[in-house]
């Protein structure tokens, strides 16, 4: 009699249910949103500048065209505006990218949005972008930008000085190095 009970319970066992098929296709998220000199994230300056293109390479971001004077794309997370995307309308290409949020980092800078501006000494060029400052450092591709006046910070060296501590307004990432231009006045 005990065998049968055995044979019972054998005879009631089904597998497990079968696992999904997998597949060898995964969607790319992208990478790290931070400022370096090559690139903000997974935008280069080689990168499409369409708004097709870059909703498929910022997955998980809503990217949204606008227009402030000209065309941009503006890139949200949770609702939260962290930058946005200038395109060069002869090439197709990135002109700059601005960024807008303190949660996107410089690498190898303490730039941030919103955070104090430190690094004035070595400021070699300040330009009046529209009535505030922006400011570089010749030959690297990260900008800052201050909501304030550009008063002389873009005429005296030693002006530029009084922009530390300074709230950061926005980070500009430029494909192209700043002050390269010729016609740009730098100092050494």
């Amino acid at each position: 009699m005990r065998i049968a009970p055995v044979i019972l319970l054998a005879g009631c066992y089904t597998s497990s249910p079968t696992a999904p098929t997998l597949s060898n296709t995964v969607k790319a998220e992208p990478e790290e949103l931070s400022v370096r000199t090559s690139s903000v994230g997974p935008i280069h300056g080689d990168t499409e500048a369409t708004l097709v293109h870059l909703r498929e390479l910022l997955a998980g971001y809503e990217v949204k065209p606008s227009h402030d004077g000209s065309l941009q794309y503006d890139v949200y997370k949770n609702g939260e505006m962290l930058f946005y995307v200038v395109p060069d309308q002869e090439q197709g290409t990135i002109f700059n990218v601005h960024v807008v949020s303190g949660k996107i980092a410089v690498a190898g800078k303490s730039w941030r949005v919103g955070a104090p501006f430190s690094g004035a000494a070595s400021l070699t060029s300040c330009e009046c972008w529209g009535d505030n400052p922006t400011c570089f450092i010749a030959g690297e591709h990260v900008a800052v930008n201050f909501n304030r006046t550009c008063d002389d910070v873009t005429e005296d060296p030693a002006a530029r000085r009084s922009l530390e501590g300074m709230k950061i307004q926005r980070v500009i990432w430029n494909p192209l190095p700043f002050g390269n231009d010729p016609d740009e006045e730098t100092r050494d």
